[in-house]
């Protein structure tokens, strides 16, 4: 998605994808630390607003040296409007929050998705990813969908590196193509026309 940018993989869940939100926070802190731009979070917690308030003030602390917050809506099929998912319901100026679209375009039912706090879905069907043991497969969720936005803001920002969440996440919702999937532009990402957008205006 992004030729020339580089990666900088922080590993804080075990092999089962089990892990401690501290140490989630953790992570983000040495990614703001170390100079990251973008930050793909295929993670998240079902927890209180209130149990989350030191992730959200972590995404806060991105936020404030510019980098961009991507994160998986869950796959729950929950409306993230009505239920607590951190911290893709962050809600800060940087976040971008991420639900799943299938081959055919359509919501699968696994995925969450709402119009306030999820604000626009990317492919997350059978994608095809790296698996342990140096081996590769097909996985599905909102954990697939996540990594494919990522890497267009970085693309994006590698562009235009002055552009802020909120002008990538816009850009985005304007170009993405239109599709019945519940979310704030009820639209998935289409990275040729978000690119093109970009480059016709520079």
């Amino acid at each position: 998605m992004a030729p020339g940018v580089s990666i900088m993989p922080i590993r804080f869940l075990d092999q089962n994808g089990s892990g401690d939100l501290n140490n989630g926070i953790k992570a983000i802190d040495y990614a703001i630390e170390k100079g990251a731009s973008v930050i793909s979070a295929s993670w998240g917690a079902s927890v209180p607003r209130s149990q989350a308030q030191a992730l959200i003030e972590a995404v806060g602390r991105a936020d404030a040296k510019g980098l961009i917050f991507v994160a998986a809506a869950a796959n729950d099929g929950a409306n993230n409007d009505s239920k607590d998912v951190f911290p893709a319901n962050a809600n800060t100026e940087n976040m971008i929050s991420v639900a799943a679209s299938g081959e055919s375009d359509a919501k699968p039912s696994w995925s969450n998705f709402g119009k306030a706090m999820v604000h626009l879905a990317s492919p997350g069907e059978d994608i095809m990813s790296t698996l342990p043991g140096n081996n590769y497969g097909s996985l599905s969720g909102t954990s697939m969908a996540t990594p494919l936005v990522a890497g267009l803001v970085g693309f994006l920002r590698s562009q235009d590196p002055n552009l802020t969440g909120k002008q990538i996440r816009s850009l985005l919702q304007t170009t993405g193509a239109k599709v019945n999937i519940e979310t704030a532009c009820n639209c998935r990402i289409d990275a040729f026309n978000a690119v093109d957008h970009l480059l016709a205006k520079k």
